[in-house]
């Protein structure tokens, strides 16, 4: 498994612009109708929550007496969400959130109006306080707003203990439900082991028993085999995930992506959009790198829909305009909700173990880049030419050796690439071609012997 990784973390200020909101509102939310089976319809509401959302709410369900409220949003204004939790329980509806999706502070307290609320296998719901931003961009909790909060929590008939919990986070922070919180605290919730994003209105219909009607191919990733599934699902979601940290600009349609609204990174709290900056000013410092493990991950899911990813992997970066080479070791840990087959990174923490760092020469690098190049057209597929020799590269020289039979040098550099080109010449010319052994999966650390020359 081979990746670009950058391991730079630095600390920006967090600055939000909002009066009284528990996000940072965009556009206003998209609200669609859906017919569903028996009479019921199924109405969701996508983006930030802004003024007119709850307006715009009533006049799709207008006529309409059996509504699920299907939501998907990081957030909004305060009041709009209290304003559609209000209207949901007049009317006596029930909320949902889908697999995949996340429903956090307005969005939060309008799903708390459902009737009946449901989640998902690997939904999210998440709390905190109502905030302002002072003229530093500080975020100071609004007493008005909170008390507003209570009051309609109360007046939904939740007990102190939740309408407590619920504001209890602090605004730069989520508290995401789950059973032990729910139980703990009084709010109820339904959980479905169904996407809805799939399987539409079917799952949660008039009869409100969604394990009856279930179809296999509706299953979510927990559903099928556990321990193989999230294994499987661990090493895909660290392979893309270091992968597309190569990006020079952050990547922010990953991070929009794979993120959650508020994120627990390095030890601190940071919005979404703070990841895009760490990540940017990581990828400036070491253009050019790969990650590989070197162990399996271990993964533990003490609650539904939600698992830690720990490990250990090696990494090795170069930044040739500063002459310089970083290798070594790191720990990972990742706190993600799993949304079917793609994981929502709720808190990420790297600890590096050993980093050694040394001068690398242009030279250096394009011999390197040169024999990777060669062992590819011999057929040995040695993955991208960068110039970084690393488990996909040393796996494809050992190819080479053991379907040539040539004994190749173990360290790196020009008489290697010597040696590749001059067997490829003779074998060309023997009319043999070139042959290489079977690709083999590669080892989790890199192979001893085969280093660079410095």
């Amino acid at each position: 498994m081979q990746h670009c990784r950058r391991l730079v973390l630095r600390v920006v200020t967090l600055a939000l612009a909002a009066l009284v909101a528990t996000a940072l509102p965009a556009t206003a939310a998209t609200v669609t109708v859906e017919d569903g089976p028996a009479g019921r319809t199924i109405v969701t509401v996508r983006g930030d929550i802004m003024d007119g959302d709850r307006e715009r709410l009533a006049a799709a369900v207008a006529g309409r007496s059996s509504v699920l409220v299907v939501f998907a949003s990081h957030g909004g204004w305060t009041r709009e969400g209290i304003a559609m939790g209000e209207l949901i329980r007049l009317r006596q509806f029930d909320t949902a959130v889908a697999t995949g999706a996340e429903c956090a502070s307005a969005c939060a307290l309008a799903w708390l109006g459902g009737v009946t609320r449901y989640l998902e296998v690997g939904s999210l719901v998440g709390f905190h306080a109502a905030y302002t931003v002072d003229d530093d961009g500080i975020n100071r909790e609004a007493g008005p707003a909170n008390a507003m909060i209570g009051a309609y929590l109360t007046n939904l008939g939740f007990g102190p203990d939740a309408v407590m919990w619920v504001s209890n986070a602090s605004p730069n922070t989520i508290a995401y439900l789950d059973e032990t919180a729910a139980a703990e605290v009084g709010i109820s919730f339904v959980r479905v082991p169904l996407t809805i994003a799939t399987a539409g209105s079917k799952s949660l219909g008039g009869k409100r028993e969604p394990e009856k009607i279930l179809a296999q191919k509706d299953l979510a990733v927990l559903d099928k085999d556990p321990a193989a599934e999230l294994q499987s699902l661990a090493e895909a979601f660290l392979d893309s995930h270091f992968a597309a940290a190569q990006a020079a600009d952050g990547n922010p349609d990953y991070v929009a992506n794979h993120y959650a609204a508020n994120v627990r990174y390095a030890g601190q709290d940071f919005p979404r959009d703070s990841i895009v900056e760490f990540r940017a000013a990581a990828a400036a410092g070491w253009p050019v790198g790969t990650t590989w493990l070197t162990a399996a991950p271990t993964v533990t899911c003490p609650y539904a829909g939600r698992c830690t990813i720990e490990g250990n992997a090696a990494f090795l970066a170069t930044n040739e305009a500063r002459d310089a080479r970083a290798e070594g070791t790191f720990d990972y840990s990742f706190v993600v909700a799993i949304r079917g087959g793609d994981p929502l990174i709720l808190s990420e923490e790297i600890v590096e173990r050993d980093r050694t760092v040394s001068a690398v020469t242009p030279y250096l690098l394009k011999t390197v880049q040169d024999v990777e190049e060669a062992l590819s057209a011999a057929g040995c597929e040695a993955g991208v030419a960068d110039g970084l020799w690393d488990p996909a590269s040393a796996d494809a020289l050992q190819r080479f050796a053991a379907a040539t039979g040539v004994n190749v040098p173990g360290e790196i550099g020009p008489e290697t690439l010597g040696t590749i080109q001059g067997t490829v010449f003779a074998r060309s010319i023997a009319g043999t071609g070139p042959a290489c052994a079977p690709s083999e999966p590669l080892a989790d650390a890199a192979p001893d012997g085969l280093s660079a020359a410095r």
